[in-house]
């Protein structure tokens, strides 16, 4: 479903977990945000965050339980900064 909605639409940020309950894993949804959305900020979110040796970059690491305004601040802070960067003619 996730790699629909991306298909569907831009978004600024994809943040997920290693595991889900759905048909693609974590891994899955990152390695196809890599390759197919550029600019879009990927974050991992996990309890069970295991030794990632694919050349996969996460933009940022949240380990379970977190308050979940640590990931909107995160997501403040990226992305105004990324905005006033391209803004400034320096991005």
């Amino acid at each position: 479903m996730a790699i629909s909605i991306l298909q569907a639409m831009a978004v600024d940020v994809v943040i997920t977990d290693l595991r889900m309950s759905a048909i693609a894993d974590g891994m899955e949804l990152a390695r196809y945000v890599r390759a197919h959305c550029a600019g879009v900020s990927l974050v991992l979110a996990s309890a069970q965050a295991r030794p990632i040796t694919e050349d996969l970059t996460f933009d940022a690491f949240f380990i379970k339980p977190y308050p979940p305004d640590d990931i909107a601040n995160w997501i403040r802070r990226r992305h105004t900064s990324t905005r006033d960067h391209a803004e400034s003619g320096l991005g």
